[in-house]
């Protein structure tokens, strides 16, 4: 039986890789905000940011597999914290918490093979229409940027220790369990709220921004899989599609039985900051181990509508 350690285990991939690690027969261990979880469900507090505390669960845990799924981040709509303290966290999570694990790792568990979970904001202003794992990184935000360095570090660990330590360049991804302040969870609930007559009006910044979603049950199977192959790397995992906010919001209206532009409002001083439209190529991981998304856009919707206790009305 194999053995997983999940560090943000609380979070929407944390949640789902999990339960998709439990349904493949694997021991599962967790780390959340400030706790660590055991295999048996013993919860003691805990510091991802405590080199001391990390490299002494590993000593002990010896884990197969480590997903480092930690992060600090927000919506393109929520207020900004201010510079200094978004690349002061930024740094903490992504980064110098990450580097506790790869260094415990090489000295107390070289056996781990670590999976950590970076994002398409890496590539920031990118001028290709598509984005791979051979794109040039060109962050414009603390986020992408401390991202950056962490797969940075991990290729690092990689090429001087010959630690497996893989990168997974993760494009937009929803799911029932996906917090409210993102768009895709904002546009799910206020269909469901105007089908209840609760809301009239869902208001957006920009309806014809273009994002490639994907289904993030699909996307915790493709980090499973980059674990089980031979060789470490680094990996785009993507839908390979875009679709608008203004297809997300008439997709789910219409599947509730409703007109989304009788209740779609555009007012662009929602939007607290700019992102350049972007759509992965996910070729690499296909090549080397078959994954691919298997969970339609609608049907990702409509998953998401019905955990909100939506009608459907197909």
């Amino acid at each position: 039986m194999k053995k997983a350690l999940i560090v943000g285990r609380a979070g929407q991939d944390g949640r789902l890789l999990q339960e998709h690690l439990l349904q493949l027969g694997y021991q599962v261990a967790g780390i959340g905000r400030h706790e660590y979880c055991s295999p048996a469900n013993e919860v003691r507090p805990f510091d991802i940011r405590v080199r001391e505390q990390v490299s002494g669960l590993l000593k002990n845990l010896k884990p197969d597999e480590i997903y480092y799924l930690a992060a600090y981040h927000h919506s393109s709509e929520e207020t900004i914290p201010s510079e200094e303290e978004l690349w002061h966290h930024s740094f903490d999570v992504h980064v110098y918490a990450w580097l506790n694990f790869l260094e415990a790792a090489r000295t107390d568990s070289p056996h781990s093979r670590l999976f950590y979970a970076a994002s398409s904001l890496i590539y920031g202003a990118a001028e290709s229409d598509r984005q791979n794992e051979d794109t040039p990184w060109r962050p414009q935000t603390p986020y992408g940027a401390t991202k950056a360095s962490g797969m940075l570090a991990a290729a690092t660990y990689r090429q001087r220790h010959g630690l497996f330590a893989a990168g997974g360049i993760l494009f937009n991804h929803e799911s029932e369990l996906r917090s409210e302040k993102f768009i895709s969870q904002k546009i799910v609930r206020a269909a469901v709220a105007v089908q209840a007559g609760r809301q009239k009006q869902l208001v957006v910044g920009n309806l014809n921004a273009q994002v490639d979603w994907g289904y993030a049950r699909d996307y915790v199977d493709a980090m499973q899989k980059i674990l089980q192959l031979p060789k470490a790397g680094d990996f785009v995992i993507a839908s390979g599609k875009a679709h608008s906010v203004g297809d997300l919001a008439e997709t789910a209206f219409s599947l509730l039985g409703l007109d989304w532009k009788k209740h779609a409002v555009e007012d662009s001083a929602v939007i607290k900051r700019q992102l350049k439209p972007m759509v992965g190529d996910a070729s690499k991981l296909f090549r080397q181990c078959g994954w691919q998304p298997c969970t339609s856009f609608r049907e990702m919707i409509r998953r998401m509508l019905v955990a909100q206790g939506g009608k459907i009305h197909d």
